[in-house]
C-alpha cells in the first residue's frame, strides 16, 4: 500500500495532465487516474524497472481512457485526416515564477501558436517526448505506431517548429 501511495503522489498529476491534453474532461481524467491505481492495487500487477514506471502508467492510462470512451460512450470528438486521429491539446503552463509575467505570457502565446500549427499526432508526440521525457520505443508503444514512424513524426514536428521559430 505504501508503494501505491508513493506511485500516486509521484505520477497522478502527470497522468491527469496527459488525459486533459488528450481532450478528456476533468472528471473523466480524474476517474481514469483512480482506475489506474485501483487496477494496480487489485490486480497485483508487477511494475517495470524504475526508469520505465511513468511510461508504464501512461500506457495504462491511455488504454483506460480509450476503453472508457468505447464502453461508456464518453464524448471525445474525433478529428483529423485519419480515423484514429483525436484531439490532443497542449496548453503550456508557466511554472517558473522567477521570470517576469509579461515575458512568460509572450513566450506562452508563441509556443501555443507554434504547437497549434502542428497536427494532433505531432502535438501528442512532442508532449510525450519533451514534456513527459519518454523514449521513442515507449512513445511508439503508447501511440500504437512503429518505432520508425515515431522517429519520423518527431523529426517532422521539430522541422515544422524550427521553421516557425525562424519567422
Amino acid at each position: 500500500m505504501k508503494n501505491i501511495t508513493l506511485l500516486y503522489t509521484s505520477h497522478a498529476h502527470a497522468l491527469y495532465s496527459y488525459a486533459i491534453r488528450l481532450g478528456y474532461s476533468s472528471d473523466a481524467a480524474k476517474d481514469a487516474v483512480q482506475d489506474v491505481f485501483v487496477l494496480l492495487m487489485t490486480k497485483n500487477i508487477s511494475l517495470p524497472p524504475a526508469g520505465e514506471v511513468r511510461f508504464f502508467l501512461l500506457r495504462i492510462m491511455k488504454n483506460k481512457l480509450i476503453n472508457a470512451s468505447k464502453h461508456e460512450a464518453l464524448s471525445v470528438r474525433m478529428s483529423g485526416e485519419e480515423d484514429d486521429e483525436y484531439p490532443f491539446h497542449v496548453d503550456v503552463s508557466v511554472e517558473d515564477e522567477i521570470i517576469a509575467r509579461e515575458y512568460d505570457e509572450a513566450l506562452k502565446r508563441k509556443i501555443e501558436s507554434m504547437l497549434g500549427r502542428l497536427t494532433n499526432r505531432q502535438r501528442e508526440i512532442i508532449y510525450l517526448r519533451y514534456m513527459q521525457g519518454l523514449e521513442y520505443e515507449q512513445i511508439a508503444s503508447v501511440m500504437g505506431i512503429t518505432y520508425n514512424s515515431c522517429r519520423k513524426l518527431v523529426a517532422a514536428a521539430m522541422v515544422m517548429l524550427r521553421k516557425q521559430d525562424c519567422r
